[in-house]
């Protein structure tokens, strides 16, 4: 800390202790921010609790959100309700703002839109960009207020004006989609490049989209990639797959393995479920890479998620290779979830592993439950499959009229097998 910041908080300091609102707010601000001082949100507090107490709006305020976000004292909502009403009642935009979104969002309390309405035009009104914002969103989809979609640009409009990014965006979106305005690709790209030069997240991932398709602005791969990098460096998981497709599949950039193995990492620990499912493919079946303990790693982190593929894929690998230690009952059970979720080949392979005792105890009339689920939506070997049940009297009673009539669906398909057996069944047919 340099000599004149020493000065200015002694100065800050000393007014405070005797009682100036001014020194005691400032006091706040830097506790609150660790400026020049060690940050300490209790004695942030304590100092705006001085200036608020003495009618000073800005404490109000600043106390009212270490309140809400409980930093220097437990969270406690109807505290932070009480300070912003006072500050907000002194005409306090920014608190108006903070009871404008409590309202909106049912943060600690019952959720009532008009009012928020009311809390965001009253800053709105005063020039407040987050709250104009609000305000246009409010509009736009018509919650606490009738949608008015010009109201939503014009609302926009102020605080994009203002280089307010989330807004920035909002206005690009509505000349994108024609909503209150005449749609404009061009004016739309305008909008979402002021966001996007801006850091907004969304916007990056928008301009990299326009520039890979040339909406609004000419095609340009080289620009999509910069955009679209941008807003992956910024954690969008989205983006983050996207780029790992890019480059294993070589599209727009050239093929390179360790380049989709990096973006899809990222997005698979953020819980992206395609990320995690791709990684398992590329382990399971990229030569070089191929390692199935990873593979089943982020199969499983997939299907924990209720992604059927990647049920199926695990349970595979856990019943049949021969590079991880198998587990026949995790198999079972990550092939049953993927069958219940209609996967026609889990219901193939499990309906097989019951009728042969394979790893699980025989149980005919299971294999025919779901040897019957995947021939019904067409699955050319379960109906074969099922064939063969009637046809022994397996897990059903003997039936070569239903023997016969699945095995022509099969045969119809071109199962070798069923061709060969269908005349057999036919023969065996009762007599009318």
């Amino acid at each position: 800390m340099g000599l004149f910041d020493f000065l200015k908080i002694s100065k800050y300091r000393k007014a405070a202790e005797q009682g100036d609102t001014e020194g005691q707010y400032a006091l706040g601000y830097l506790y609150e921010h660790g400026e020049g001082v060690a940050q300490d949100y209790g004695a942030a507090m304590d100092w705006y609790r001085k200036a608020a107490d003495q009618g000073v709006a800005g404490a109000q305020c600043a106390l009212g959100v270490l309140y809400a976000e409980g930093r220097g004292a437990e969270q406690d909502y109807e505290e932070a309700v009480y300070w912003w009403t006072k500050a907000a009642g002194q005409g306090n935009a920014e608190a108006q703002y903070h009871l404008g979104r409590l309202y909106d969002k049912g943060l600690g309390v019952r959720p009532v839109p008009m009012q928020a309405v009311d809390w965001y035009r009253k800053a709105a009104e005063q020039g407040h960009a987050p709250a104009q914002n609000a305000l246009g969103r409010m509009y736009n989809e018509g919650i606490g207020v009738p949608q008015d979609y010009r109201q939503a640009v014009a609302w926009f409009g102020k605080a994009a004006e203002q280089g307010y990014a989330e807004a920035e965006r909002n206005l690009a979106m509505m000349h994108d989609e024609g909503k209150g305005v005449p749609k404009d690709p061009e004016e739309a790209t305008k909008w979402y490049r002021k966001a996007a030069e801006q850091g907004d997240r969304d916007s990056q991932r928008i301009m990299g989209e326009r520039y890979q398709f040339g909406d609004g602005v000419a095609q340009d791969s080289e620009q999509a990639l910069q955009w679209l990098k941008k807003a992956a460096e910024k954690g969008d998981m989205e983006t983050q797959f996207k780029l790992g497709l890019m480059y294993y599949q070589g599209v727009e950039v050239p093929q390179n393995y360790a380049q989709a193995v990096s973006w899809w990492t990222k997005a698979a620990e953020q819980g992206h479920v395609g990320a995690q499912f791709d990684l398992g493919r590329l382990y399971e079946h990229t030569g070089e890479m191929q390692d199935m303990e990873k593979a089943a790693a982020w199969y499983k982190m997939a299907a924990e998620q209720g992604h059927a593929e990647s049920q199926y894929n695990l349970g595979m690998i856990l019943s049949n290779s021969n590079m991880v230690a198998r587990d026949y009952d995790q198999a079972v059970q990550w092939l049953t979830q993927a069958a219940r979720q209609g996967h026609i080949l889990a219901q193939y392979y499990l309906a097989k592993m019951y009728a042969d005792g394979d790893k699980v105890p025989q149980r005919y009339e299971e294999a025919v439950d779901w040897w019957t689920q995947a021939a019904e939506r067409g699955h050319v070997s379960s109906q074969y499959a099922l064939a063969k049940m009637y046809a022994e009297g397996k897990g059903v009673e003997q039936d070569y009229r239903q023997a016969v009539a699945w095995c022509r669906k099969a045969a119809m398909r071109g199962h070798a097998e069923a061709k060969t057996f269908l005349p057999q069944y036919e023969a065996r047919v009762p007599s009318k």
